[in-house]
């Protein structure tokens, strides 16, 4: 098998027990007899696993001669403990086990991201063609499970059990790193965190975690909100995972087209309009409509950012880099805006958080191009077209 089918399929299943476990967990955790607060609890647990344990795991695995084991230790701590997890009615070792699932499910796609750029032969370009299979995974997880969850209560924690543990599985037989040196030490990695353009792609992931987390954490409420029927949140979600598998196959296209810069800066800036329109208007399907544009959002700035880091960070902090860029697009980014949105009250508190994110989508227009401005007798073309 080629390491490209074997790196795809792992991502088929990482990234499908994710589509199969969060965007019913709450529900799930509810039927289960959590309160608001616990179950609140527990979907904390998983950005601060991303700001703990990812950064970790990613400067140990830089650290390390054998990377590879640290990347199968995580994903087999995850799957111990995703079963064990669905198999226990017990309070106390259900949050025990959620959180160990955060600390060690926050490390595993970065380090493949990494592995996947370094050990295919195209690198970046290809990446996106393989990357996109888990976000397919992820759509027919987001659908059968939603299809199974009225009949089997625990219908999400044990999918997301059995695809952790063929992934787990599934990680020996992953292809080599081509990695020749290793990280000597904190003040390496420091040096590399340093450079205005690495910390501004990490700041640039921040950014896009925080206005997305309204879209993924709010979004099915808003539209409920709204009077719209639920299919109106099924239709945006599998609308946009639709765009976001096309952009991702052509993502080497427009990598050559544009760049990788090009890349982020068109996603952040269609983010402007997106947010803008979800939370300024009151039509439930334009508010549908426009979701489909989450393929670029998210897509195409995921596609630029690795690229991005692959091509400038050296290769003996690629793990930390990518676990930086996780951390701050998928932990910070979302406690910032879960964070926000205790502070709103009332029926127009969802808009309110939309409209948030529209103004966040300016700020980080503006920081992208500060960050990445045409030297002087260079093209000033935005899109480097």
């Amino acid at each position: 098998m080629s390491p490209s089918f074997r790196l795809a399929l792992w991502y088929t299943m990482a990234i499908g027990s994710l589509g199969a476990l969060h965007p019913f967990l709450a529900r799930t955790l509810a039927q289960r007899g959590a309160s608001a607060s616990e179950t609140a609890a527990i979907l904390t647990l998983f950005p601060l696993g991303f700001l703990s344990a990812g950064l970790l795991w990613g400067y140990l695995t830089d650290r390390s001669e054998r990377p590879e084991r640290w990347l199968r230790g995580a994903a087999c701590l995850a799957a111990l403990s995703s079963i064990v997890a669905a198999m226990t009615d017990n309070w106390v070792i259900v949050v025990v086990s959620f959180a160990l699932l955060a600390l060690s499910r926050a490390p595993m796609i970065p380090l493949v991201d990494a592995l996947t750029v370094a050990a295919l032969d195209q690198g970046a370009a290809e990446y996106g063609r393989v990357r996109m299979w888990g976000s397919v995974c992820f759509a027919a997880m987001v659908f059968g499970v939603g299809t199974q969850i009225d009949q089997v209560v625990d219908t999400p924690l044990l999918i997301n059990a059995l695809l952790l543990s063929l992934c787990a599985l599934w990680t020996w037989s992953l292809p080599q790193a081509k990695f020749q040196a290793r990280l000597a030490g904190f003040s390496e990695l420091r040096s590399v965190f340093k450079d205005k353009k690495v910390a501004a792609v990490i700041g640039l992931g921040g950014l896009l975690g925080t206005m997305h987390a309204a879209y993924d954490f709010l979004f099915s409420l808003y539209m409920a909100e709204l009077g719209a029927p639920t299919s109106y949140a099924t239709a945006a979600f599998i609308g946009g995972l639709t765009v976001e598998v096309t952009v991702m196959g052509l993502s080497g296209w427009l990598l050559r087209r544009i760049g990788a810069v090009g890349m982020m800066r068109l996603a952040i800036w269609v983010c402007i309009p997106r947010f803008l329109i979800t939370g300024a208007v009151e039509d439930p399907l334009l508010i549908t409509a426009v979701q489909f544009t989450h393929g670029v959002t998210f897509g195409a700035f995921w596609m630029g950012a690795i690229a991005w880091l692959s091509d400038n960070v050296p290769e003996q902090a690629r793990n930390s880099a990518q676990s930086a860029l996780m951390a701050s697009a998928a932990g910070l980014g979302p406690l910032v805006m879960l964070l926000s949105a205790t502070t709103l009250e009332g029926t127009g508190a969802l808009r309110g958080l939309f409209l948030l994110a529209a103004g966040v989508a300016v700020v980080a227009a503006f920081w992208v191009q500060v960050a990445f401005k045409s030297p002087k007798g260079e093209s000033k073309n935005p899109l480097n077209i």
